[in-house]
């Protein structure tokens, strides 16, 4: 469905990502991962086609996306970033109906149709109970599920999203994705997901692509990417591999000390 071949972006002359090849196919969650500055955000921005690249192309079931309208696109692919600032008192349900004006003609009001797909998403993101409530009275992880709802109401096939549990608290950051997998099986979406916690992207992604210094250092299953010595040579950081006993995921376990950058402990299937 989306195909990355080649790519090299950056901004003016600073080159972020070089040389990043891989797929994402219909019903994946693919989890992005690298250390700060490594190119995570750029390689999304790079997704859903607002930086073009200075080499290669991001192709959208066999169209280059540079080549698709910015509306049509947008029917496709929709975007959150990791700090969408909402200043002003919208509601809930207006919010969910923003999602809707890639599927609106210049100057058109929404439908029928587009409230009933607005509550749809609503409902799905399990906020249609706050849907006249005011997004700036919500809660984090409410804040982040009525924004997932304008995300849906496009009725996008492709999410992309920027760190979804950044400044969410531990059961927020669960419930939050508990929810992007469910939308990813039930409504078959691929999703590409930025992650800094590495336990969360094991527990929750069907396939990893860690990015070092723009490139593409491990891309696979989980599995495949926490190994000892992958981890070691992007984090810098020593690691031991276990399992976790309940999904049987790689699991990281933290301790202090190791050059004054912590000890990490990556626990993977045997």
């Amino acid at each position: 469905m989306l195909t990355i071949e080649n790519l090299q972006a950056g901004y003016g002359e600073k080159l972020v990502l070089q040389d990043v090849t891989f797929q994402v196919s219909s019903g994946e969650l693919l989890g992005v991962l690298g250390p700060n500055g490594c190119g995570k955000t750029t390689l999304l921005r790079a997704l859903r086609g607002t930086l073009l690249p200075q080499r290669g192309r991001v192709r959208l079931n066999d169209c280059d996306i540079h080549a698709i309208d910015k509306q049509s696109l947008a029917r496709s692919v929709a975007y959150l970033p990791q700090d969408l600032a909402i200043e002003l008192d919208f509601t809930v349900r207006e919010l969910a109906l923003m999602g809707r004006s890639p599927h609106l003609s210049r100057f058109a009001r929404e439908s029928a149709v587009d409230r009933q797909v607005a509550d749809e998403a609503m409902r799905l993101a399990d906020v249609l109970h706050l849907a006249d409530c005011a997004a700036t009275a919500l809660s984090g992880g409410e804040r982040q599920r009525a924004l997932i709802a304008m995300c849906l109401a496009q009725q996008p096939r492709i999410l992309l999203l920027d760190e979804p549990t950044n400044h969410l608290d531990l059961g927020h950051q669960l419930s939050i994705l508990d929810l992007i997998a469910e939308l990813n099986r039930e409504k078959h979406l691929a999703v590409v997901a930025v992650f800094h916690d590495l336990n969360l992207a094991a527990e929750y992604c069907t396939r990893l692509v860690l990015l070092d210094a723009g490139r593409i250092a491990a891309i696979g299953t989980p599995q495949e990417v926490l190994t000892e010595e992958t981890i070691h040579r992007v984090y810098g950081v020593r690691v031991k591999v276990e399992r976790n006993a309940l999904s049987q995921k790689p699991h990281i376990v933290l301790t202090a000390g190791n050059e004054g950058r912590g000890l990490a402990a990556v626990v993977l299937p045997r």
